[in-house]
This record gives structure tokens, C-alpha cells and sequence, in this order.
């Protein structure tokens, strides 16, 4: 068991240990002692993501740019799809969507918090959609990507394209 020599709680656990006799006071102090270290743990594991992102957005180069400016760089990159005239898509099809649901806005989001926050505030890049329904398997992860289209299109027209 790891001790050290500075924590007062390291001494009061090698005192406890000379005065155990059961084995089952011992159980209830391992016990006791392992979930201390978990919500230790926990609370570590916090601070650490906390950190690892503050630090990503200070090594970004983006984070200089103003978000008005990243909106229009992902308003290029990801232009409204135009469901009419299907035959052209403007983006290739991994990125346009696949029966996995991964689409532009979403694996965008992905890269940083600065990035999503810009994106889920720019609802030109939520108005169209393309699923494909062939099947009910992945009903879910689908309906949760249609509600998280809508949301963020907030009062702008929405074009959805159901693919049976």
C-alpha cells in the first residue's frame, strides 16, 4: 500500500493496522480506504480534463481568430445542402453523411470547445439533413441526431431528406 511520509492520513492508517484483530474491521477499512481513493480519484481525473483543456485552447492558433470569422471559414466549408438537386453533393460522402451519422457539424464540434460553441451558435450549418431510415436499427442515435439538428437551427428553415 502506498504511504508517504507528509500525509497524516498514511500515519493514522498504520496505527489503525496495529490495532485491528479482525479480519473483518481490516475488510471495512480497505473498503473505506479504497473509496476515499476513488472519489480522490475523481476528483483528479476533473481537474486534469479541466486543465488538458485550457491548455488546447491556448496552444490553438485558431483561438485568435473571432468566432464571426470561424462561422463564415464553416459556413464555407459545409454549405447548405440543396435536397432538390441531389445529383451534386458538395462534400464527399464521408463527410456528407453515411448510416453512421457522422456529418460535417458534428465531427467539426468535435475538434475543441471553442469550435463547438461556434458551431452549435451558427445555425446556417444545421438547415439540411440527409438520413438514411432503411431499417430501425440505430433509431436512436438517428432521432438523436434530428433533435440536435433542430435544436440548433434555431428559427431558420429546415430541409430533411428521408432516404427509405
Amino acid at each position: 500500500m502506498f504511504s508517504c511520509p507528509h500525509c497524516d492520513h498514511c500515519k493514522e492508517l498504520r496505527r489503525s493496522k496495529t490495532n485491528r484483530s479482525q479480519p473483518s474491521n481490516e475488510i471495512a477499512s480497505i473498503l473505506t480506504e479504497i473509496d476515499r481513493l476513488e472519489s480522490s480519484l475523481r476528483i483528479l481525473n476533473n481537474e486534469h480534463s479541466l486543465l488538458s483543456q485550457r491548455l488546447n485552447t491556448l496552444r490553438s492558433s485558431a483561438r485568435n481568430l473571432p468566432s464571426e470569422t470561424l462561422s463564415l471559414i464553416f459556413q464555407f466549408a459545409a454549405p447548405p445542402l440543396d435536397i432538390t438537386s441531389r445529383s451534386l453533393r458538395p462534400y464527399p460522402e464521408e463527410i456528407y453523411g453515411d448510416e453512421k451519422g457522422h456529418y460535417l457539424p458534428t465531427i467539426l464540434s468535435a475538434v475543441c470547445s471553442h469550435w463547438r460553441d461556434v458551431i452549435h451558435g451558427t445555425p446556417q450549418l444545421w438547415t439540411s439533413l440527409v438520413m438514411d431510415v432503411v431499417t430501425r436499427r440505430g433509431a436512436a442515435p438517428k432521432l438523436a441526431l434530428l433533435q440536435l439538428y433542430l435544436g440548433n437551427v434555431k428559427n431558420l428553415s429546415f430541409s430533411l431528406e428521408l432516404n427509405f
